[in-house]
């Protein structure tokens, strides 16, 4: 399994500049013709941020409006990069099949092209809404600089396997391509983001067993908190690198009958 970890890690140094440069050709090509561009990510995001914040503000009678922003404008924009990794991932090997069927190149390149394409659309919103956040409260930019960085990468290597163990998956029983957008959206209604764990009352138990919130809850808390919890931080890093792991070496044995189920 180690070797494999290695062989991957080599293939994925040595063909860095072709996969950055496609992920970010397709990053560039979705707002071409826009007078903004990728900002529209962020002011989209932000959008949806302030509207949610007022209107479920309002349904909660929540009486801190802008601690509740920067709490429900954190788990938000944690969660999109969450929803739209997963969700893509069932389509990661169908939408390149044509590539795969003709061409012999190693289907571990899609999976980093969508890995990086996700990164770079996150950074653009999450960017946006530390401008925002920065008016409301400078700590916050500090605490993110100081004290997310880690959880950040949790983060990027959580969006890195988990598509490529759902891709794998989803080639093979297509049912995950009905199933994996109906559990991703059950999972956020009962994750505390649009509401505080504490609303969850002798529930919230529940969250110890949700790995998508732990990941989200411990980068939004190290930034309205200023504090890093290195105990949340080792137990998922642990996760992470034995999940990524166990799914590179499920995509080694599979990889070769890819084309078979395209």
């Amino acid at each position: 399994m180690l070797k494999i970890l290695v062989n991957s890690i080599k293939y994925s140094y040595k063909t860095r500049r072709a996969w950055f440069f496609t992920a970010s050709a397709r990053t560039k090509a979705r707002f071409a013709r826009t007078l903004l561009g990728n900002y529209w990510l962020g002011i989209s995001n932000l959008l949806v941020v302030l509207s949610l914040g007022f209107v479920y503000g309002l349904v909660l009678r929540i009486d801190n409006f802008r601690d509740y922003f920067i709490y429900l404008g954190l788990g938000i924009t944690t969660w999109t990069i969450f929803g739209n990794a997963i969700n893509s991932a069932p389509n990661i090997f169908i939408q390149n099949s044509s590539n795969l069927i003709n061409t012999t190149l190693d289907p571990l390149y899609y999976v980093l092209e969508e890995w990086v394409f996700q990164i770079q659309s996150f950074i653009q919103v999450l960017v946006i809404l530390l401008v925002f956040l920065g008016f409301l409260d400078f700590n916050l930019v500090i605490n993110f600089l100081f004290y997310s960085p880690l959880h950040l990468l949790n983060i990027f290597i959580f969006i890195f396997w988990a598509p490529l163990f759902i891709g794998m998956l989803a080639i093979r029983f297509c049912d995950l391509f009905q199933l994996v957008p109906i559990v991703l959206q059950l999972n956020f209604l009962l994750s505390p983001i649009l509401y505080e764990e504490k609303n969850l009352g002798d529930y919230s138990f529940l969250m110890n067993f949700n790995p998508l919130y732990k990941i989200l809850a411990a980068f939004r808390d190290s930034i309205i908190n200023a504090n890093f919890d290195f105990d949340i931080f080792f137990k998922i890093f642990f996760v992470n690198i034995l999940m990524v792991m166990v799914s590179l070496y499920f995509f080694s044995k599979k990889k070769k009958r890819i084309i078979f189920y395209l």
